[in-house]
């Protein structure tokens, strides 16, 4: 069983954790009712918005929230009533490249396909280590067992890392990489496959266009220059491509290494094209899209959701927002400058951007000189110590769970609710009732925008997360449906084509002109996708759910969940974007490949003592989560420098010493331990551990041996076109204590 599951227990019963909201005092941190904590929070907001405008109050959205129902669609309803161009989350500096190369070749943000582990013959792995994520932006349950699986059917694994993974200790083979490196491999792959004319033949080329461009793009990519960049040798290069273009089934994955790098968001748009150029997007054994019983895709895009790019720019760096967002490296500045739409005030909702987001130090000082800050979580951790008042929510198991985010990503459709094991205390509040309460506290203007989410809030106040996500669930593709006849692909493959051939005729008569007709017409198009009319029983399902129409009640006489059945092909009716779609060559991509060509054969010499620095993740971390739980932290210490054997013995040093690492930022202090799965000349430290402390409700108690990754990184330095932070790859000089001058 996974630790982190068992942690859950002692969260409940942890007596550290929060169970009344607390207000920070000189004395210390003192209890408060519900009633005066929101009263004070809402006089001190009101007060800022008023003197300061909306943009004036600040809010970071940290992971948790993604993995309940009721608190993912209340957040959503809190961004939209603080109406902030200073909104931050955890994406920008995790998950960022996916969701801009989703919105940007499929329409929709949340259009995110994953690898079909259970049918593949070849899965290709860049900067991920799905055996200790479990998956990420992959939810892959038992994954060990699905990835032996694939090599037990005659599949093949391949890795590509500056360090040798617990995944790529499974594989069939792992290639060390130069961090930072993968675009480069990527194009010369890419290259390689046009160059030897393995460019695959198939359905996907009558729905996708910038095929030529592509080629036109990569040309100057050769495979020898490319194995100069990366480290990797030729004939390793042209053996991965032709292994990837020529296997039956193949999918090609990349994580949070290829993510947090100079060139993130080229990455993850390059992962997608590679896939569709060798023919497996949407196939079985391919890259593919889950269908979830509760279409987020679907539901959001009704109200105009599917990414919002570039909706506005950063003050600072004039960088694209995205979902209403700009990215974190701009948190810390925003708050410390002078400028007009500086944060005053600040609301961080379950995060601890102090040990996730670029530059924990300065965030540290950046949040101490805030007028007011709030925070939602139920633990006192690095960032919210700064906090004026914190808002508990009930803990994970006196709430009922659907993960509504992870069967986005789900590698086999399935549906499960768990309902709570324990009832919560009589004053306790749950997450989304806490984030409806400052929504309203936000939302107080008589304007027809606030009057509609404040109706919004009402609805789901009364009707509480189940009963809403019983409607989705009914709303959704298994859901209640008029319509008992399933119609044969052939018939459904003609009538689709003839509804697009009949939209393109009358845009081309009529919509072109009248942009609010056309936004009508795909309006009604969406209501009817969710539609009792539009679903045909038996459409997505097989065996014995063939009948199905998924309830919630249904969900809870299955406690142990339903099996929705394998992925299936649904494009390009799912395409989100224009004529359906899909452009291989976005100008967004083209203008950040230009900055590319310029940084081919640059000097990879390091001078004395100099490292690349990456990061890790360990079985028993999540992120910057649940550092304080005992069960997680025993042990043998899991926060150390890996250091290959070769370079310690040349610097002498030994397994544990104390050495510090010291970047243009700041430095540190970790402990090392030699680990030949590594590069020569990378060294690697968990990423999202805690600094020096661990807190209680009313005092400092003791000190841990962790330091922070975060403290080494800076806002300055980050994916020039998306502003997705740089956490891997940063050059670091090491220094033994017995060195460094006194």
């Amino acid at each position: 069983m996974c630790a982190k599951a068992l942690a859950l227990k002692d969260i409940h019963e942890d007596k550290n954790r929060l169970r009344q909201p607390v207000r920070r005092t000189p004395e210390g941190w003192k209890s408060i009712s519900w009633e005066t904590a929101f009263q004070e929070i809402e006089t001190e907001l009101s007060a800022i918005k008023d003197k300061f405008g909306s943009n004036s109050i600040g809010l970071y959205l940290g992971n948790p929230r993604y993995h309940h129902h009721g608190s993912l669609l209340t957040s959503i309803l809190l961004k939209k009533s603080l109406n902030s161009k200073n909104c931050f989350s955890v994406a920008s500096s995790d998950h960022l490249p996916h969701m801009l190369a989703a919105y940007h070749l499929f329409g929709h943000m949340a259009m995110l396909p994953v690898p079909d582990i259970d049918r593949t013959d070849y899965l290709l792995c860049f900067g991920a280590n799905p055996l200790v994520s479990n998956g990420s932006v992959m939810s892959a349950p038992n994954i060990k067992k699905r990835l032996k699986a694939l090599q037990d059917r005659g599949g093949k694994i391949t890795t590509i890392d500056p360090r040798k993974t617990e995944t790529g200790e499974l594989a069939d083979r792992h290639v060390f990489i130069r961090p930072e490196q993968d675009t480069f491999l990527l194009l010369g792959i890419i290259h390689f496959i046009f160059q030897n004319k393995l460019v695959h033949q198939g359905e996907w080329q009558k729905y996708t266009k910038g095929l030529l461009e592509l080629e036109q793009i990569t040309k100057t990519c050769t495979v020898d220059k490319v194995a100069r960049q990366t480290g990797i040798k030729q004939e390793v290069i042209e053996s991965i491509a032709n292994e990837f273009a020529t296997a039956k089934k193949a999918s090609a994955y990349g994580r949070f290494g290829i993510c947090t790098q100079n060139h993130g968001a080229i990455n993850g748009w390059l992962i997608y094209v590679l896939n569709i150029i060798t023919g497996n997007l949407d196939q079985p054994g391919g890259l593919m899209f889950p269908t979830p019983a509760v279409d987020l895709a679907l539901l959001s895009s009704l109200v105009n959701e599917e990414g919002r790019f570039n909706e506005f720019q950063s003050s600072l760096n004039n960088l694209p927002s995205f979902d209403s967002e700009i990215p974190v490296i701009e948190m810390a500045d925003s708050m410390l400058g002078n400028q007009p739409d500086s944060i005053k005030a600040f609301i961080n909702i379950s995060g601890n951007p102090v040990l996730s987001t670029p530059d924990g130090k300065k965030l540290e000082q950046a949040l101490k000189q805030l007028d007011f800050m709030v925070a939602v979580d139920c633990y006192i951790n690095e960032s919210n110590q700064f906090a004026n008042i914190i808002l508990p929510p009930t803990s994970p198991l006196e709430r009922s769970q659907y993960n509504m985010t992870c069967n986005l990503t789900a590698v086999r459709n399935n549906a499960r609710f768990s309902s709570p094991l324990f009832s919560p205390a009589t004053d306790a509040k749950h997450d989304w009732q806490i984030f409806l309460h400052l929504s309203n506290i936000l939302n107080q203007n008589n304007s027809f925008r606030s009057i509609i989410l404040r109706l919004i809030s009402f609805i789901f106040k009364k009707a509480g997360p189940d009963n809403i996500l019983d409607l989705l669930l009914r709303l959704g593709p298994y859901g209640f449906s008029f319509r008992f006849s399933f119609r044969p692909p052939f018939r459904k493959a003609l009538a689709a084509n003839s509804i697009q051939n009949h939209h393109k005729k009358v845009r081309g008569l009529l919509f072109t002109k009248f942009t609010f007709l056309n936004k009508a017409l795909r309006r009604l198009q969406l209501l009817y996708k969710i539609s009792p009319f539009s679903k045909r029983r038996g459409e997505f399902l097989v065996g014995e759910n063939k009948k199905l129409s998924l309830t919630l009640k249904k969900l809870k006489s299955n406690p142990n969940g339903l099996d929705l059945g394998a992925m299936i092909s649904t494009l390009p009716e799912k395409l989100f974007t224009r004529n359906k779609t899909i452009n291989l060559t976005p100008d967004f991509y083209l203008s950040g490949l230009k900055n590319i060509s310029v940084q081919f054969n640059e000097s990879f010499s390091l001078s004395e003592n100099e490292f690349y620095l990456i990061g890790r993740r360990t079985p028993r971390s999540m992120n910057s989560w649940l550092n304080n739980v005992e069960r997680l932290t025993k042990g043998k210490p899991t926060n150390t420098l890996l250091m290959n054997p070769e370079n310690a013995l040349t610097l002498g040093i030994k397994s544990g010493n104390k050495i510090r690492i010291e970047s243009n930022r700041n430095y540190i202090f970790a402990e090392v331990e030699l680990c030949p799965s590594i590069m020569k000349d990378v060294i690697s430290l968990p990423h999202g551990w805690g600094s020096q402390q661990q807190f209680n409700t009313f005092s400092t108690i003791g000190k841990t041996s962790a330091t922070s990754f975060n403290d080494l990184t800076s806002n300055l330095d980050f994916d020039p076109l998306s502003g997705m932070s740089r956490l891997n790859g940063l050059i670091v000089k090491l220094t033994k204590p017995s060195e460094i001058p006194k």
